[in-house]
């Protein structure tokens, strides 16, 4: 016999239809078979387990759309975080310490079952080799982004060849993503742009990169000297970043732009010109003093926006419910109740290409929701009663 169950809710927020007062979630086997009125449930009934959430908002699971969970292990660290060079060059120095793959997988592991518990069911991770291949029980789905750089032009064909070994043997559905402009060169840049179907890049995050791509940057060269990997007869472009990295036609439909804090209002119309996404990290860059998204600017040019927390060696929490009441915080009223919830499911979902199974309620997609219960009844604005986080309690299913 088939598992077939209802879930009943003051509201249910499908995400890509209206929210619906006082109606119920039908799923069977994991799926979602319909959401209809909770007076027709009686026809249903045959088979059918009731599951009641009085005072309750139903929504689409959350997707947090770039995370580190390798970076994990470092959650009770404390890196120097008034300046995002002295924050890169800590953090580098301190994974070089502290490396251990035990470790580092055990911790990634209790962050996953945490974000499941807080309402998060797919992830898009950066990886750079501890967690390529998927772990035993992974509580979430995690898009798994292959994370590599190498600013050395000279390099770029060993470092490529060596990744696309790598990917293929321990996690060919794995994505080979490029780290930064301003430490992957050009030629590796446009080599994984050639390969690989989804790209997640760190782009236009401080104002370090926008110098050092505008008008060059002292600091930025220190940086790539101190590591050895200042590249041969460089110059400085005289672009932003955002410019650069259209030009080498990374800009397109399937690219998510992780940051884009340090970007000019003619980049955000190359953003959109390209058709790629913007995850948005927004308590991650207030921690490393970088500045704040122009949320205002992207949403006037229907840049699609999404969400995600970084890594706890620049955030307090993967929580995404932390990131969204942070978003809710400084940039209402300009930022829609609604517009968060669009960002923190559907639009995650579809920069992750997981589109078809999760962000949205819809028949046939994946039964993958939250329950936000409240003390009080919910008569109005759902979606602003969950992003205010006036909810006393969540269930995940």
């Amino acid at each position: 016999m088939q598992k077939k169950e209802a879930y009943c809710a003051s509201w249910i927020i499908p995400v890509d239809s209206p929210p619906m007062r006082d109606s119920a979630l039908i799923a069977e086997d994991g799926r979602i078979v319909s959401i209809l009125p909770i007076h027709e449930l009686p026809r249903h009934s045959k088979n059918l387990k009731i599951f009641d959430f009085p005072n309750s908002v139903i929504l689409p699971a959350w997707v947090n759309a770039h995370t580190h969970l390798e970076l994990s292990f470092l959650k009770d660290e404390t890196l120097p975080t008034s300046n995002f060079l002295g924050w890169v060059q800590a953090l580098i120095e301190r994974i070089a310490q502290k490396w251990d793959e035990t470790a580092i997988k055990k911790a990634a592991l209790e962050q996953m079952q945490h974000m499941r518990q807080m309402g998060t069911a797919l992830a898009g991770d950066i990886s750079n080799g501890a967690l390529l291949p998927y772990l035993p029980y992974e509580p979430l789905r995690r898009i798994i982004f292959f994370e590599i750089l190498g600013f050395q032009r000279e390099k770029a064909e060993t470092i490529w060849q060596s990744a696309w070994q790598k990917r293929n043997s321990q996690n060919p559905e794995a994505f080979i993503t490029p780290h930064a402009p301003f430490s992957t060169s050009a030629p590796l840049l446009e080599k994984i742009n050639q390969h690989s179907d989804r790209l997640s890049i760190h782009l236009a995050e401080s104002r370090e990169e926008f110098a050092f791509f505008t008008r060059g940057s002292e600091a930025m060269v220190n940086f790539l000297q101190k590591r050895q990997v200042w590249p041969k007869n460089w110059q400085t472009p005289g672009k932003t970043p955002v410019q650069y990295v259209y030009d080498l036609n990374l800009l397109k439909p399937n690219t998510l732009i992780v940051h884009g804090v340090q970007v000019t209002n003619r980049d955000i119309e190359l953003i959109r010109q390209g058709g790629a996404r913007v995850c948005l990290c927004p308590r991650s860059n207030e921690r490393l003093n970088v500045g704040l998204p122009p949320v205002s600017s992207y949403l006037k040019k229907q840049v699609p926006l999404c969400l995600g927390t970084d890594s706890l060696a620049s955030n307090a929490s993967l929580d995404l419910n932390d990131e969204i009441y942070y978003l809710w915080q400084r940039f209402q009223p300009e930022l829609e109740a609604r517009q968060l919830v669009r960002m923190a499911t559907l639009n995650g979902a579809r920069a992750l290409g997981q589109g078809h199974e999760f962000g949205s309620l819809t028949v046939g997609k994946k039964a993958a929701f939250n329950v936000f219960q409240f003390k009080q009844p919910v008569n109005k604005h759902p979606e602003l009663a969950v992003v205010s986080k006036k909810w006393s309690k969540l269930i995940c299913f």
